[in-house]
Order: C-alpha cells, then sequence, then structure tokens
C-alpha cells in the first residue's frame, strides 16, 4: 500500500470518527445487532432484513464521506447524484431502528412468551416487512427529489448554497443554475414507477400474509425459541424470500438509472452559464464539471 493510499484511508477515518452521527448509527446497529445474535437464531431470514439496511445506511454514508474529500472549497460545483445523502440517512437509520427492535422483539418472546408468539407472530412479520418495502419508497422518493448537479454562481461572483429543492426548469434561479437534475416529466415517470412499485409489493406482501393466516402456501422458520420443549417452528408465506431479495435489487437499479440521468450534461449548455467570468474563471469551473460527471 503506497503512501498516499494510507493517507487517503487515514483521512476518511478521521471523517467517520469526526462523524458523530455516522460513529452513533454505527454503534447503536452493533450493540443491538450483539443482542439479536445472542438470542440463538437458527434461520438467517428475520436477521438479514436490519443487515441490509445497514448495508444500505453504510453505502449512503461513506458516499457523503467520499463527496466531502473531493469537493471543491469554494463550492462553485453541487453535485448530487444521489439526492441529500444526510437526509436519506438518517431516513434509513429510522427505519433500520424499527427493524431491530421488532427482530429483538420477536426473538425475546419467542423465548420467554413462545404462546405469544404463536399467537400473534403474523402481525409481528406484517409489521416488520411493511417498514422493510417502506424504506425502499423512503429513500427512492428522496434521491428522485434533490439529485442534481447545480452551479452556483451570479455572474461573476461565487455565492453560497441556496437550498433550493427539486425544481423544473422554469425555477432556475439567477443564483443556482441547474446543470443536470431530473426533468418534470423524469420526475413524474420516476414518481409513479417508485409509487406503483411500493404500492404492489405491499399488495402482494398482505395478500400472501392473509394466505399465511390461514396456512396456505407457507413455509416453516425457526425462532431462538423453536428449541425449547413449549416453543415451536413457526410458518410464514414463501412471498418473504422474494421481497427480500426485490427491495435492494430495485434501490440499486433506480440509483444507477438516476446516476445515468444526472451524469448526461452538455458542456456547450455550461458554458452559456459562465459567458460573464473571465477564462481562467471559466476554464477552472468546466474542469470541476468534468471532475464530476467524467
Amino acid at each position: 500500500m503506497s503512501s498516499s493510499q494510507r493517507k487517503d484511508i487515514l483521512e476518511i477515518a478521521k471523517i467517520i470518527f469526526r462523524d458523530s452521527s455516522f460513529l452513533r448509527e454505527i454503534i447503536v446497529f452493533v450493540a443491538f445487532y450483539i443482542f439479536i445474535l445472542l438470542q440463538k437464531w437458527d434461520s438467517l431470514v428475520f436477521i438479514s432484513i436490519p443487515l441490509i439496511s445497514f448495508g444500505f445506511l453504510c453505502f449512503f454514508n461513506v458516499l457523503r464521506i467520499l463527496g466531502t474529500l473531493s469537493e471543491f472549497k469554494d463550492k462553485v460545483v453541487k453535485y448530487r447524484p444521489f439526492g441529500n445523502l444526510k437526509v436519506i440517512s438518517d431516513r434509513i437509520y429510522f427505519c433500520m431502528s424499527l427493524e431491530l427492535i421488532i427482530v429483538f422483539v420477536i426473538g425475546a418472546e419467542s423465548l420467554y412468551h413462545p404462546q405469544l408468539i404463536d399467537n400473534h407472530f403474523v402481525f409481528y412479520v406484517l409489521i416488520l416487512i411493511s417498514i422493510y418495502i417502506f424504506t425502499m419508497y423512503y429513500v427512492l422518493h428522496d434521491i428522485g427529489m434533490y439529485s442534481k448537479l447545480e452551479l452556483l454562481i451570479n455572474e461573476a461572483e461565487i455565492v453560497e448554497d441556496t437550498n433550493k429543492h427539486h425544481q423544473t426548469g422554469d425555477d432556475i434561479s439567477s443564483k443556482a443554475k441547474l446543470l443536470s437534475y431530473l426533468k418534470l416529466d423524469q420526475f413524474r415517470r420516476f414518481y409513479k414507477f417508485i409509487t406503483l412499485s411500493f404500492i404492489i409489493i405491499e399488495s402482494i406482501w398482505v395478500l400472501f400474509w392473509i394466505l399465511s393466516y390461514f396456512d396456505l402456501l407457507n413455509i416453516t422458520l425457526s425462532l431462538p425459541g423453536s428449541s425449547l420443549m413449549e416453543g415451536s417452528p413457526i410458518s410464514t408465506s414463501f412471498v418473504i424470500y422474494v421481497i427480500i431479495g426485490l427491495i435492494p435489487s430495485i434501490i440499486v437499479y433506480f440509483l444507477y438509472n438516476n446516476y445515468s440521468i444526472i451524469k448526461r450534461i452538455q458542456i456547450d449548455k455550461c458554458k452559456q452559464y459562465l459567458t460573464g467570468l473571465n477564462k481562467i474563471e471559466r476554464e477552472r469551473i468546466l474542469r470541476m464539471i468534468k471532475f464530476y460527471v467524467g
């Protein structure tokens, strides 16, 4: 490993430990997950749900940290291909915390109140998977809303962030020039897709959940208390496997699709916003834009 690579790793580590929110999220997850693992789960189905959410939480936080490393000091160009990463991370953390609590409660109840699990497990799993599905909608909605490549200039002066969110082409102010973003028709299409995906997946889940309530099309899963004398394996719908794999696949697909749209930018369009700047400043800003979009 070269000295420059070690320096970059140390810089990232410093930012992580300086970023108290990310450090807190890691500590909370690890602490909760250790308690869950100590319950001795045989089945990986339920404990994989908060783990997947934690994976996305780390992904967006690492992107945010790397963004601060590569961000130019004067912030003339604001590049957000995945939206507001801080807001998205906070929302994933909220959903992940609920998932951890529910999984822990399921494990604890199966150990100490197995009769309660036998009678009400279907309701626990309904809430858990519904939160997992909602996390997808929560994340993708913000990605579509806040994704943009923005130029923060006013004539020859660099200005501060104007706190603009999603805008149509007619909303572009003289201070914040949106070079790339989801156009109104693209945003509507994106929003329809994620809304329909959420409704369809949730409806399928509820339908199969109802079938599982009547012991139709079920699979058997072990809980921590299933090995005890009072406990027994529980049954739920097989569609739970499909949903657990489908949600991250949908998120990854829309992330890639959104990233591809934001990267489509015409340099000539950028130049027309830079006509009031001197040549050196104009070339410097163009280099920034090319650095971000490749």
